[in-house]
């Protein structure tokens, strides 16, 4: 265990399973209260800042949504996805742009999409539309210029300062309000579908919330139901983790199979033969050994959010 102080306050830092287990499963533990404002301020206040009883309560209600069963369905929409990727940046690689390709900017667009149609069931086609205002949006949060980023520190180690009408906080306000306004549109339009049509086997996060509403509504216990700025937050989290998370992961993915040649080419001789136009299932993806492990190691020595490969810190 490693201990230290920063910001005025201690830290600190496991470096084995079994101590990071310990923290993580020990209610006593809870994320710090300037991480937990941190997270507020880019992807609201949803289950990644919930705590006790009330974060027990909103796993209840989404745990559907992330049934291995129901992960398995969505392989078609991530391939399909995928297959858009190489569409697009096909012409933008033969061109050998003297600038270089910002490769993380693309898989940000991608896995926006990705969890747009698989997480909510809205296409924001941002792979089209560089220009789309919830990719543009989320380029201001998660790559910000340099007073946006002195704003967000600002606010991480004194939560007042948002209230300060500096141009860099309206902006940051002006980006939260979109993201926050995109959900809410997203909440009345799924609303609006009924629930004969979210009853065709997609239990999408945003249609699993509404169904859970509705069922405890009908059981006599609408306490237990999320409110409609529950659900924004819900959704603004998972834009956000969703994607930046997953693109983050990918982009270092692809950044060690270039500096380790010989595992990139055994990795490709252990794929070539997939059909492109048709999607394989998940269980077939299950049989490519070398592509899992590939995946779990690049997980563990580079996990997303973490730039330098270091231990995993407390927090949750």
């Amino acid at each position: 265990m490693i201990s230290y102080y920063h910001l005025g306050g201690r830290r600190l830092v496991p470096y084995s399973p079994a101590a990071l287990s310990y923290f993580l499963n020990t209610p006593n533990y809870v994320k710090p209260p300037r991480a937990t404002n941190f997270i507020r301020i880019l992807i609201g206040d949803g289950i990644l800042t919930a705590e006790y009883e009330e974060h027990r309560r909103q796993r209840r209600i989404l745990t559907p949504a992330f049934a291995i069963s129901h992960i398995r369905t969505l392989t078609p929409h991530f391939w399909n996805k995928a297959r858009q990727l190489v569409e697009v940046m096909s012409p933008v690689v033969e061109s050998k742009p003297e600038a270089g390709i910002d490769v993380a900017a693309w898989l940000n667009r991608v896995t926006l999409d990705i969890i747009g149609v698989a997480g909510f069931g809205f296409d924001f086609n941002s792979l089209e539309n560089e220009e789309q205002s919830i990719a543009k949006t989320y380029r201001h949060l998660f790559q910000p210029g340099g007073s946006t980023r002195l704003t967000i520190l600002m606010n991480y180690v004194f939560p007042p300062f948002k209230y300060i009408p500096l141009p860099s906080s309206i902006a940051l306000e002006k980006a939260r309000s979109i993201v926050r306004n995109t959900a809410l549109n997203m909440i009345r339009q799924k609303e609006g579908e009924g629930i004969d049509k979210m009853g065709r086997g997609e239990k999408d996060i945003l249609g699993v919330m509404i169904e859970e509403n509705r069922r405890n509504r009908e059981n006599g216990i609408p306490h237990e139901a999320l409110n409609q700025e529950e659900m924004v937050n819900q959704i603004m989290t998972f834009l956000a983790a969703g994607h930046e998370t997953t693109s983050t992961a990918v982009t270092w993915a692809l950044y060690l199979l270039s500096v380790h040649p010989n595992i990139q080419e055994r990795l490709r001789n252990e794929v070539q033969d997939l059909d492109l136009d048709n999607p394989p299932s998940f269980e077939k993806l299950e049989l490519f050994k070398y592509l899992n492990n590939v995946c779990r190691e690049v997980l563990r020595f580079i996990p997303p959010g973490k730039k330098p490969p270091v231990a995993p810190n407390l927090m949750r």
